[in-house]
């Protein structure tokens, strides 16, 4: 576990990620800002590489004003082909494409893919699909277009990655516990959805490599053993739960693992757009502690 714990420090080095805003820290809770909150309410948190929940921050934008409709959605993406992932037989847990010999994907019509949404809100139904890292630039373009402009909130995280922004789209999905090497800001577009958050100190604990991916955790927090992970007990009591609606957005910083599950038996969106780390946080010298807030 030790080697892995290295390697995963090797993996933020190169994402720009200071030792300093790896090491053990203690929150009580993830930080809500209320509706009305500006980029430059954010932009401290961004500094510290602390998560921070905007409740309501999204509630003009056009995506969660207008793909709540079934209809809407339809007729969006109509004669459009997507990719999606397979559930894992029995379960509403998807892998990540990145993970080897764990996951299954597919390239369905649109409107197939929507049918199998439909299905999984039936009672006692599971997921087929799930669509993630969409880029709608060039795979749903008239969805594209509802993003622009896009949340002024990312003023505070920087440039866009590459063909940002990208969807996440399903129904009672599941995502494994694991961590992301880029900036993140998660816009909560329809449904609801339940992320748990550790920070990068509590890395070792989460027992880093599933699926043969450094960026993924061997605890499945669905399936667990107790007896086979000790540590599975302790890494449940360090995490922060966060719930959100349609309209509300979170600052997911670099390094920090999550696992995401959406509302059993509801269709769910939510877009991320991601970032680089900003430049100071590659700095050794820098100290989250002594940015005030």
């Amino acid at each position: 576990m030790e080697l892995c714990g290295s390697s995963v420090d090797m993996l933020l080095d190169g994402s720009g990620l200071a030792p300093v805003f790896r090491e053990a820290a203690h929150f009580d809770s993830v930080v809500e800002l209320p509706p009305g909150s500006r980029h430059t309410d954010l932009h401290p948190f961004v500094l510290r590489n602390q998560p921070v929940v905007l409740r309501g921050a999204l509630l003009d934008w056009l995506p969660v004003e207008r793909w709540g409709e079934d209809e809407y959605l339809r007729s969006a993406g109509a004669g459009r082909r997507v990719g999606v992932r397979c559930a894992e037989e029995g379960t509403s847990t998807f892998g990540d494409v990145r993970r080897r010999g764990v996951y299954n994907v597919a390239e369905v019509e649109w409107c197939e893919f929507l049918d199998s949404l439909d299905a999984a809100e039936q009672p006692l139904s599971t997921p087929q699909y799930y669509a993630a890292q969409l880029r709608l630039k060039s795979v749903l373009p008239t969805l594209y277009r509802d993003t622009h402009p896009p949340p002024s909130l990312l003023a505070a995280l920087g440039v866009p990655w590459r063909s940002a922004p990208s969807a996440y789209i399903g129904c009672s999905s599941r995502t494994p516990i694991h961590f992301d090497l880029l900036e993140n800001l998660f816009c909560m577009v329809r449904g609801r959805k339940r992320i748990q958050i550790w920070h990068p100190a509590h890395g070792k604990t989460l027992c880093p490599g599933g699926g043969g991916e450094l960026l993924f955790s061997n605890i499945n927090l669905t399936t667990m053993d107790e007896a086979m992970h000790p540590d599975f007990v302790r890494a449940s009591q360090l995490a922060h739960v966060v719930e959100l609606e349609a309209g509300d957005a979170l600052y997911l910083p670099c390094g920090w693992w999550h696992a995401i599950s959406s509302t059993q038996g509801s269709k769910c969106i939510s877009i991320s757009y991601w970032t680089q780390p900003p430049d100071m946080k590659g700095s050794s010298i820098v100290s989250p502690h002594n940015l005030q807030l």
